[in-house]
């Protein structure tokens, strides 16, 4: 027997090398395969003490308040916001390309402006990252108000160096919990975008029926809220907080990034709006050529209106 855990023991660190956390996440069995999953989660935390699979250029790195952040540069010219110890990307940025959102997570969560057929006329995200989505909505749409919580005072100054994020007269960001803003602001949004990840996942006070029950409250009568949750292989955590999210918003839509790496729920205050409705509008969009995104073909590459479990 103890031979037996220790070969598994040592193929799970041959594979961590090999595959790194990428990897890993791509190799996320099912439930129903025991030694599988003995390996996946044996992988973590081995992947946490090794350095990350692609050779990658450290720019910048700092201790903050609240993160040891870094900025890398892989391969291919692109740069990572990374909050350690886990390796994952908190944004991507092409500064080749600027209007490219290489994160897939990140272009499934702006599915939500397939609920407007007019520019949103104010947006809120709660955690900045490297201010790359607020950018983009800047792009496309000049006259939107743009609202940015973001707890760590430190973040700003890094977007801004290293990921090109430029304020304007349209543009606030305010530094404070994200949960302390959206409990004390009057404003009412057309999209909310959620994406409160730090090093180790999400903090706690982002998940209750409390605090979607208040950010409903602050979405216009059309309101979409767009969520990311990345899959640390915490299925338990994804399941409960997707049953939450749903008891909120009932109509609820769940994608995955490619790869299965994030969880994406969009949820729309209207209940009336359907797939149908949705499949419309990305074609409409699609059709316009405004964006560098094609929406129709995300919005049925994985399309799922959620279940909660017993549902």
């Amino acid at each position: 027997m103890f031979k037996k855990h220790t070969s598994i023991l040592i193929l799970a660190f041959v594979l961590s090398i090999t595959l790194g956390l990428r990897g890993a996440e791509e190799l996320k069995p099912s439930s129903a395969s025991l030694f599988a999953n003995t390996l996946y989660y044996m992988y973590q935390p081995i992947a946490i003490l090794l350095p990350h699979p692609e050779v990658r250029k450290t720019l910048y790195e700092t201790e903050t308040q609240y993160f040891y952040v870094r900025v890398e540069l892989d391969e291919s010219g692109n740069r990572h916001l990374v909050f350690l110890p886990r390796k994952g990307s908190q944004s991507i940025y092409n500064p080749e390309k600027p209007d490219e959102i290489v994160s897939s997570y990140a272009r499934y969560g702006l599915l939500a402006l397939l609920a407007f057929e007019r520019a949103p006329q104010r947006v809120l995200f709660i955690g900045m990252g490297g201010g790359i989505m607020p950018m983009y909505i800047r792009k496309h749409f000049k006259e939107t108000q743009i609202d940015i919580v973001e707890i760590d005072k430190s973040i700003p100054a890094i977007a801004e160096k290293y990921f090109d994020f430029k304020k304007d007269s349209k543009m606030n960001v305010v530094i404070e919990d994200g949960c302390v803003f959206a409990n004390k602001s009057k404003e009412k949004y057309d999209i909310i975008f959620l994406d409160v990840y730090n090093a180790e996942g999400v903090p706690f006070q982002f998940t209750t029926r409390e605090f979607f029950d208040g950010i409903k409250e602050k979405l216009s009568k059309n309101g979409v809220l767009s969520i990311n949750l990345a899959n640390f292989g915490k299925d338990s955590f994804i399941s409960a907080e997707l049953n939450t999210i749903y008891g909120v918003f009932p109509n609820t839509f769940v994608f995955t990034s490619e790869g299965n790496t994030n969880y994406i729920p969009i949820s729309f205050t209207n209940l009336n709006i359907s797939f149908s409705d949705l499949n419309k509008s990305a074609i409409r969009i699609d059709e316009k050529k405004k964006f560098n995104i094609n929406f129709k073909e995300m919005l049925n590459r994985n399309l799922g209106k959620f279940t909660p479990q017993g549902g």
